[in-house]
């Protein structure tokens, strides 16, 4: 009987339990799509990277970041010739290790 009694307990309590993981769930993937929306974002806000190029989220920011860099050297230079066009991106493939390396390209050209 203590133990019909017991197994009553714990089932009153799984409920509340399964509500509270579905609701952290459902929290989780609107966070993660958000997050993802965002970078999406950011993606096309990089000039010169080919559409078709799948760029993960640490190459984003890194090329995020250099265009930044970019912008803010023209705008200290105060340079009117200089077009934020330059800014070329480039990903190369390499071999050795599998990885993708970034290389971006300033030309500077009227």
């Amino acid at each position: 009987m203590f133990r019909a009694q017991k197994t009553v307990n714990t089932f009153k309590g799984a409920p509340r339990c399964f509500k509270r993981r579905v609701s952290a769930n459902k929290k989780e993937r609107r966070r993660t799509q958000s997050i993802n929306t965002a970078f999406s974002d950011l993606r096309t806000a990089i000039p010169n990277v080919q559409a078709d190029t799948k760029l993960s989220k640490i190459k984003t920011l890194k090329l995020a970041t250099k265009y930044i860099e970019f912008l803010m050297d023209i705008l200290a230079k105060d340079d009117p010739t200089a077009m934020p066009s330059a800014f070329k991106a480039e990903i190369i493939k390499t071999r050795k290790d599998h990885r993708d390396l970034m290389k971006v390209r300033i030309s500077m050209k009227s």
